[in-house]
């Protein structure tokens, strides 16, 4: 058994300022700062998004709509930083070029913004003043781009995509069925294809991807086995992994033997694991959760941007324009 409540308290809670009137947030990061970084647009993304969403029988193949291809030539993307007392700086400018971006930066202020939607030179490497630097390639369907503390890439892929994505890396070999998560070089070249437990054959989905030092946590679909193992890649050391009750966590956060897994098939759930052993296929077991504020019945119901991720030994959540974090030693029980 474990002890269960309806909230957790937040080590921290920020109510976020309102941008600029012409612009408006289109994805959200957590840098390994621990502050706060929002892509903002001077273009309306988010109308055309849902008045494309709202057209009958819409192809569910991703093909950029013309008017979206029209928005993104004319528009600029601006990063804002949000540190964790609330106050605001504005970061570089840049054509905003992606309709679905996602973004990360490097501990010298290079920014990473990356296409979700692939195509040949889809990743851009900013300088901090937001001058391009670099273009490459990252692979198809990213759902997930963190910086490690060795400034490598990590990327995780949406389930569609796993299956196409079969990078090549000498002396490694591919996952079973697709690669679900590669480490790239801060220039794009792929260095490290993790190895998955064995147990479980191939990866669907890898659900979560958290950063954490110089590696990532996961917390994958492993279609053999249907259970979503936790799993810990490091470069250059052996997988380690923890079995889990816990079906389709979002985000991960970690510190020393105890874990944080936030969202999942229970959308609002947030649960604290203990991690025993050496990471060799143990169960993980469950010592507390509770519910996060998010709205009722599954749906992330705001129009306004959600992010919830996990980043080292915290779990991010915004929601309604308020920032959220769960820290896990201070959900550990005394």
């Amino acid at each position: 058994m474990h002890e269960q409540d309806q909230y957790a308290t937040a080590t921290s809670i920020t109510y976020l300022a309102t941008l600029p009137p012409e612009w408006q947030p289109v994805c959200r990061s957590v840098l390994a700062d621990g502050s706060l970084a929002v892509l903002a647009t001077d273009v309306d993304l988010a109308g055309e998004h849902r008045r494309w969403r709202a057209i009958p029988n819409t192809s569910m193949e991703i093909v950029q709509p013309s008017r979206l291809a029209e928005l993104v030539a004319a528009g600029r993307g601006r990063i804002w930083i949000v540190a964790s007392d609330g106050t605001c700086s504005q970061g570089p400018t840049f054509p905003l070029e992606t309709w679905l971006p996602t973004f990360e930066r490097f501990a010298d202020g290079r920014w990473l913004i990356v296409n979700r939607v692939s195509r040949e030179g889809h990743a851009r490497l900013l300088s901090p003043a937001g001058d391009l630097i670099d273009r490459f390639h990252l692979g198809n369907g990213v759902e997930h781009l963190a910086i490690d503390s060795s400034e490598r890439i990590w990327v995780g892929y949406d389930d569609e995509s796993v299956p196409s994505n079969n990078w090549r890396v000498p002396g490694q070999q591919n996952a079973e069925g697709g690669d679900a998560v590669v480490c790239f070089s801060d220039g794009g070249s792929p260095l490290f294809l993790p190895i998955w437990p064995q147990e479980g054959y191939g990866v669907v989905d890898p659900y979560a991807m958290s950063v954490d030092g110089a590696g990532v946590w996961s917390c994958p679909y492993m279609y053999a086995v249907e259970y979503f193992p936790l799993v810990r890649f490091i470069p250059g050391e052996p997988t380690r992994w923890w079995r889990n009750d816990l079906k389709g966590s979002l985000a991960i956060a970690t510190a020393g033997d105890h874990a944080l897994l936030a969202g999942g098939y229970e959308h609002d759930r947030l649960a604290l694991l203990s991690l025993p052993g050496t990471g060799a296929g143990e169960q993980a077991p469950v010592i507390a959760t509770w519910s996060m504020p998010l709205p009722p019945g599954g749906s992330w119901a705001s129009e306004r941007t959600t992010l919830l991720v996990g980043r080292g030994d915290t779990i991010h959540l915004v929601q309604d324009e308020i920032w959220y974090r769960w820290r896990v030693r201070d959900l550990i029980p005394t």
